[in-house]
């Protein structure tokens, strides 16, 4: 089994020895140590473990009929057997103490996907990687909740472990992943109002502590206090498919998308084994998505509706913290109307750190712009434009408004440059260093009567009032339309203004919307994304 976007293995309670006092301290600690896996309808929670010899795993059944089946006659690669009777509400642990990777099952719902995975290791197989060990002390207003913990290289983003564990008033957590040189963040919080979601505090209680420049093994050690900090938690989606013979070595995609709004959360690409997983960060409370996926079988590095490709659909409703979808191969496939990404990566933008910064898609052929995002620059950035079609070609005109006269004026005034993007096959990835080697992009008359030198839309995303200011003098009369992302019109109204709109968005639900204004000889539309 793999796991995509999770670099380590979640390692719950581990007690470690500093010193011959702290054997002595933590002697009962260490010997009472265990790993907590819930056991619930159809999954075990977590699935992957990677632990210590001499540690136990404790497996606890609190809702449905099942076993643990960790047994040498079943998967003949485990190094010894460890697993229990099926029935209903029973606590069952093991102590490993033989290095080696262990599998595991529930019998009555194997071919539900209802499996697990342990990788034990020796105390000095840790490679490059090294252990961060979290020491709470204090934690007595928290017994017995759950306390959720996640590591984070600073840099990247990427989250590197999550756990969950019981909160105890003295324990310890481990994580295996943590790089030399590399800094993190370690967020955790307890789930005070045990609803089984995060809540900014003071509703749950939450911390942030700083891991800095890693120098090999590292305990941090934490005493409960009450100086909260809204780590702003991100729900995770797994994916857990098994059966996937089929598709073994083709390119599986998924994408996530928010079934009200039709924004994507994000999407992965990975390789298919039998069974594997993939995680999605981001999904919210309360929310509705679609889970779209697909195996290029005939692997020409694009989606083509089944039965050429093989493509699937999840449904994910109201979201209620982090969320395991199984899915079994089946041949029931969807038309999912896979949408081809672009994504433009910029490095290096320094001179521009702060500067307002358009980007956009335009068309080869034709010259009308496709797409178009307006955003503040930072050094290290990306932007996604969906909808790119496979065979068209495109331009990816940009630039930072260097005078901060918000307005376009050709280079060197403001910094410009143009992308080509020819012969599209698939998702694409451009990368752009900064360099002097500027292009002025609105050159030609398509591009010079649209986008930002003529209409500037803002605040956008939006809650309530929108204005628009035009640059070009004494426009008026104008029909103020808007649709959602169906193409359902939602508002019109006549506008008589000059040079500057504004209307109201209370009446809209979330989600992203287009702007369209009308007059005798002219015609825009913008998008509008309703908070």
């Amino acid at each position: 089994m793999k796991t995509i976007f999770t670099f380590s293995k979640q390692i719950l309670r581990n007690g470690i020895i500093i010193s011959a006092l702290m054997l002595l301290t933590f002697s009962q600690l260490v010997a009472q140590s265990k790993h907590i896996v819930e056991v619930t309808q159809n999954v075990f929670t977590p699935n992957e473990l990677e632990i210590n010899t001499g540690d136990t795993v404790e497996w606890r059944n609190t809702d449905g009929y099942h076993n643990v089946n960790g047994t040498t006659e079943t998967y003949p690669s485990n190094p010894e057997s460890f697993g229990n009777d099926p029935g209903s509400g029973w606590t069952y642990s093991h102590v490993f103490t033989i290095a080696g990777e262990y599998d595991y099952q529930c019998d009555p719902h194997v071919g539900l996907g209802m499996v697990g995975e342990i990788v034990v290791k020796e105390a000095d197989d840790n490679g490059e990687k090294h252990m961060l060990s979290i020491h709470f002390t204090g934690m007595n207003p928290h017994i017995g909740q759950n306390l959720r913990l996640a590591v984070i290289e600073k840099n990247s983003g990427m989250e590197i472990s999550r756990l969950d564990t019981i909160a105890e008033a003295e324990f310890m957590v481990q994580v295996f992943g943590i790089e030399n040189g590399n800094s993190y963040n370690v967020d955790f919080y307890a789930d005070h109002n045990s609803n089984g979601m995060y809540d900014a505090p003071p509703t749950d209680h939450a911390w942030r502590l700083d891991l800095d420049d890693v120098m090999g093994d590292t305990t941090l050690n934490f005493a409960h206090n009450t100086d909260f900090t809204d780590i702003m938690w991100q729900n995770r989606l797994t994916v857990h498919f098994t059966g996937m013979n089929p598709h073994v070595g083709q390119d599986i995609w998924l994408a996530v998308t928010d079934k009200t709004s039709g924004m994507e959360v994000d999407r992965v690409k990975t390789t298919a084994d039998v069974d594997f997983m993939v995680h999605i960060f981001g999904i919210e409370n309360g929310m509705s998505y679609n889970v779209d996926f697909f195996a290029d079988h005939n692997s020409n590095g694009m989606y083509d509706a089944p039965p050429t490709d093989h493509a699937w659909r999840l449904d994910l409703d109201d979201v209620m913290g982090d969320t395991t979808l199984n899915f079994a191969h089946n041949t029931d496939f969807t038309d999912i109307m896979w949408q081809n990404r672009l994504t433009v990566h910029f490095t290096g933008m320094n001179p521009h750190v702060g500067q307002d910064f358009w980007i956009g898609l335009v068309d080869q052929e034709s010259g009308n712009l496709t797409d178009s995002i307006e955003m503040t620059a930072s050094v290290d950035f990306m932007v996604h434009f969906y909808g790119i079609e496979n065979g068209m070609s495109y331009n990816v005109d940009f630039y930072a408004d260097h005078n901060r006269n918000g307005m376009y004026d050709a280079p060197p005034a403001d910094h410009a440059w143009r992308l080509e993007l020819e012969n599209v096959t698939g998702d694409t990835t451009l990368t752009f260093a900064h360099n002097t080697n500027f292009t002025d992009i609105f050159e030609t008359t398509s591009i010079s009567e649209i986008g930002m030198n003529r209409l500037k839309m803002y605040p956008n995303p939006a809650t309530d009032i929108v204005s628009i200011e035009m640059n070009q003098q004494n426009l008026r009369d104008f029909t103020l339309s808007i649709y959602d992302i169906t193409g359902k019109l939602n508002h019109i109204e006549t506008i008589h203004s000059n040079n500057k709109i504004e209307f109201s968005v209370l009446h809209l639900k979330r989600g992203v919307y287009f702007v369209e204004l009308k007059t005798n000889n002219l015609r825009e539309t913008l998008k509008l994304i309703k908070k």
